[in-house]
């Protein structure tokens, strides 16, 4: 991948992970750059767990009863359920506070999974759930 940010600074990065439903467990991702000549930068690490501004937010999740419970704010209208980066189910968010789903079909692995609402085109935080 090439990059050249020119002569200006630029005071923000957006990239695009790809794969990472390979790792689920995956909480951080580190970013190194490598110039021509092989010189590298200082190692950056981030969350990689964070949503978009005014998208959900995720606050707990629970399974129970064959049904995952998920509480947060802004879980309202038409909801994307993401589960290890795929979109496995929409619903109809009717509470501002909280959404109840059946868990038939939500491809849960066993182990951790990846748990993100998108509305309106927004990402929620994701959230971790063993299983």
């Amino acid at each position: 991948m090439g990059f050249d940010p020119g002569d200006s600074p630029i005071p923000h990065y957006t990239f695009q992970i790809s794969g990472s439903e390979q790792v689920p467990a995956a909480t951080q991702a580190s970013l190194t750059f490598l110039d021509r000549i092989g010189s590298r930068s200082a190692t950056i690490t981030c969350s990689i767990l964070g949503g978009d501004p005014g998208g959900p937010v995720l606050k707990s999740l629970s399974l129970q009863g064959g049904e995952l419970s998920i509480k947060g704010k802004r879980l309202t209208g038409q909801l994307d359920i993401e589960i290890n980066g795929v979109i496995v189910r929409s619903v109809a968010g009717g509470s501002e506070k909280k959404v109840r789903i059946d868990v038939a079909g939500l491809n849960l692995i066993k182990g951790a999974n990846r748990v993100r609402i998108v509305r309106d085109g927004l990402d929620s935080n994701i959230l971790m759930l063993t299983s």
